[in-house]
């Protein structure tokens, strides 16, 4: 978790699209090395948060399918 972060699960995704977004952009405008270090640390807690999201949804597809197919009797 970078210090400057507040904790990002009360965002909504697109929310949270969006800061990663206003951050890539300010990746290709700074030309100050320590700006663009600090935004590519902020990014990747950004990126680990929707990357946890998306394995929550795929778990709970899992689970839900897994549910279905134990479900159906095939014999």
């Amino acid at each position: 978790m970078h210090p400057l972060m507040p904790n990002l699960t009360g965002l909504k995704d697109s929310e949270l699209q969006e800061r990663i977004t206003k951050l890539n952009r300010v990746l290709r405008t700074t030309y100050n090395g320590l700006l663009a270090q600090q935004a590519h640390m902020m990014l990747a807690v950004l990126y680990e948060e929707q990357q946890r999201r998306n394995q929550e949804i795929m778990e709970k597809g899992l689970a839900a399918n897994k549910k279905l197919s134990d479900s159906i009797d095939i014999s």
